[in-house]
């Protein structure tokens, strides 16, 4: 088990701005109960990945990593195919790593899942849109935009259009 805290400063022009995460993790090992293990074991750690998803606002990390004496590391390193590239996900689709080599291909926000890789989803045409009467519905990669037929302008709402 471990815990941090971290404060770092966002200096953007003149302005700074100071900022802080706090990261719990745990990191559980069960060997196998036949082997006789030596008394001294090594969290290897051979990559670690970051990387911030500005839709869902979320930062996402990952570690390849291995538990075992050091002479094994260089004999049998364990990276997941999202880490070196391996993995047969198709873009615009992003490799999630799971357990050991698995992995999983998920689609962003506004994509649908089309065998390896991702579709775009035609929010207009599906009827998935918000956008409000007098409007003109626009798809565009991952989301939709409305915009106001002629003779008319936005609304305050945001969504509707009313005549100018």
């Amino acid at each position: 088990m471990s815990s941090a805290h971290r404060e770092y400063v966002l200096a953007a022009g003149t302005a700074n701005q100071t900022l802080s995460y706090r990261l719990r993790q745990n990191i559980s090992f069960a060997g196998c109960p036949h082997a006789r293990l030596p008394a001294r074991q090594q969290l290897s750690v051979a990559r670690a990945f970051a990387l911030y998803d500005g839709q869902e606002h979320v930062l996402r990390y990952a570690l390849a990593a291995r538990v075992g004496s050091a002479s094994d590391d260089a004999q049998n390193p364990l990276v997941n195919p999202c880490h070196d590239g391996t993995h047969a996900c198709e873009a615009p689709a992003r490799c999630q790593p799971g357990a050991g080599m698995e992995y999983t291909c998920e689609c962003a926000a506004g994509y649908r899942r089309d065998g390896r890789g991702c579709r775009d989803v035609d929010e207009c045409t599906e009827g998935l849109s918000q956008c409000g009467p007098f409007t003109l519905c626009l798809n565009v990669p991952g989301s939709y935009r409305c915009e106001c037929r002629s003779g008319y302008r936005p609304a305050e709402d945001g969504q509707a259009c009313v005549r100018k």
